[in-house]
Order: structure tokens, then C-alpha cells, then sequence
């Protein structure tokens, strides 16, 4: 009898640091996915910007007008044969993007803009309701440089 019960601890040692493993997996995947997806809608915005001086997309909803112009593909999978399918405008944990357009002020000065997830949890470095959080260890966030007409 001690001998079941001690190979009955050890199955369940052995499953619980497999789905302990299975979920870091899954977290990495969504870390992946979003990161390159958020890398082609950058390259997305450089296009249009290139295509079209002086037009802006400055808000994550105006991600429809890289998918009409056909910057990004329409219906794009993050993972073949699952249900993770995209709009562009939510990260691979259903929380939207926060687009800051980069911009160039009136006496010349260049401002990058940034693409931001909010990671699994969803809440953003600059959220002021999380800002007791160190947000930087679980974002993604990508900077976005300034089109410079005619460069």
C-alpha cells in the first residue's frame, strides 16, 4: 500500500510541473505572436506614412485603413488551425493596443511614437490606476519613428 501511495505522489508531482510547463508555454507563444504582430504593424504604418506624407493613423482603430489599403492582410492567423485570429487591433490576450502616432513638432523636434501591449494582465505603463505596478516586466512596447517627408 505505501508503495501505490508514493507512486500516486509522484504522478502528481510529474503533472502538476507539466502544466505548470504547458501554461509557460502557452504565455511564450502569446509573447511571440504579439510581438510579431506588433513588429508588422509598425513596418505597416513606415509604408503607408512612406506611401501617403502628411496622412496619420493615430489611433488603433484607423487599423482599418492599413487592412483596406492592404498594408496588413485581412483575417490574418496567428496560429494555423486554432481560433487566435486578429483584427490588428488586439494583442494574443484580447486586450487592445495603445497606438501613440510619432509625429514631428512645429519647430522640427522629431517624436517617437510607441505601439504598446499590455501583456497578460492587460494594464498599460502609463494606466494611473496601475501605476504603484512595475508594468515594464510584463509589456511589450515598440517605438515608432517620425516619417520625414522626402527621406
Amino acid at each position: 500500500m505505501p508503495e501505490i501511495m508514493a507512486s500516486i505522489a509522484v504522478m502528481s508531482i510529474l503533472a502538476g510541473t507539466g502544466i505548470v510547463s504547458a501554461v509557460n508555454q502557452i504565455n511564450q507563444a502569446r509573447v511571440v505572436a504579439t510581438m510579431d504582430e506588433m513588429k508588422s504593424i509598425s513596418t505597416a504604418l513606415m509604408d503607408y506614412h512612406k506611401d501617403h506624407p502628411g496622412d496619420t493613423i493615430s489611433t488603433i482603430g484607423s487599423i482599418n485603413t492599413l487592412v483596406r489599403e492592404g498594408y496588413l492582410a485581412q483575417g490574418f492567423t496567428a496560429a494555423p488551425d486554432t481560433d487566435l485570429k486578429t483584427d490588428w487591433k488586439e494583442d494574443a490576450w484580447g486586450n487592445s493596443y495603445k497606438l501613440l502616432a510619432p509625429s514631428i513638432e512645429d519647430d522640427g523636434d522629431y517624436i517617437r511614437g510607441s505601439l504598446e501591449s499590455g501583456g497578460a494582465d492587460g494594464k498599460l505603463t502609463d494606466d494611473p490606476l496601475t501605476a504603484s505596478y512595475d508594468e515594464t516586466d510584463d509589456n511589450i512596447k515598440i517605438a515608432l519613428e517620425p516619417i520625414i517627408p522626402g527621406h
